[in-house]
């Protein structure tokens, strides 16, 4: 598998530039052809043509409302999609939340949320995974087999109440197919500990980028994304990857 569109999406006027200095990197160390979908405040033309501007290569589309249906569609033929989390955010992320959902939900390719202070000099070079071997962080893995492939460093981490080393060992096989090179991080604990070890390991490992899977019940508040990952938004000062 191969990147070969990347769609930024900016939603916030404050994290809009720095956001897509990270996307613009990234798409050229991929090789991909970078879009950009201008929502709400970020398609005013004194946003936007600063933008524009700054990655005058991409394509521009533009909306003027914070419209999930119509993000999902310009997403739909685009190998991974890139949004910048607001500077100022509620205090449930409510908004950011369904979005990411919607997208998450309605196209085939994983999203990677920025924080909103993001600096773009080490893009995925040590890359943490989050892997408890579920069909969503199997297809996260296989989405960023692009990215891993060119890190300096991977880590698998797995966290498990009494064996969390041997989730990781078939993971490592199949990345050491691919000719990745991974190392176990264990950690013993509960589900309802996930999201705190999260945290912990990714600033242990000084990693850049976090790979997960979304999970979640439909009846749950966290329809899609779960509980460790609406814990992670924000929380964490790296970009997270998820795939549903």
């Amino acid at each position: 598998m191969t990147i070969k569109t990347i769609l930024f999406v900016a939603i916030d006027r404050g994290s809009a530039a720095a956001g897509l200095d990270w996307a613009r990197e990234l798409a050229r160390q991929q090789a991909a052809h970078l879009a950009m979908a201008l929502v709400g405040e970020t398609a005013e033309p004194s946003i936007s043509e600063r933008l524009e501007n700054a990655a005058p290569a991409a394509a521009v589309l533009r909306h003027t409302t914070l419209d999930e249906a119509w993000i999902a569609q310009q997403a739909r033929h685009a190998d991974l999609v890139v949004m910048a989390l607001p500077q100022t955010r509620s205090a449930d992320s409510g908004d950011e939340i369904k979005l990411i959902e919607a997208l998450a939900r309605n196209i085939g390719c994983p999203v990677v949320t920025l924080p909103p202070r993001i600096v773009p000099d080490r893009i995925a070079r040590r890359v943490a995974i989050a892997w408890d071997a579920s069909p969503p962080a199997q297809r996260a893995v296989r989405a960023a087999l692009p990215l891993l492939a060119k890190a300096d460093v991977v880590a698998i981490v797995t966290i498990d109440p009494e064996h969390p080393i041997d989730l990781a060992a078939q993971l490592q096989h199949f990345l050491d197919r691919h000719g990745i090179t991974a190392t176990a991080h264990p950690i013993i604990g509960r589900d309802a500990e996930c999201g705190a070890l999260l945290e912990e390991a990714i600033d242990q490992l000084d990693a850049d980028l976090l790979v997960m899977g979304a999970r979640g019940r439909p009846s749950a508040a966290e329809w899609l994304l779960g509980k460790t990952t609406c814990h992670l938004l924000g929380r964490v000062g790296i970009p997270i990857m998820v795939s549903a």
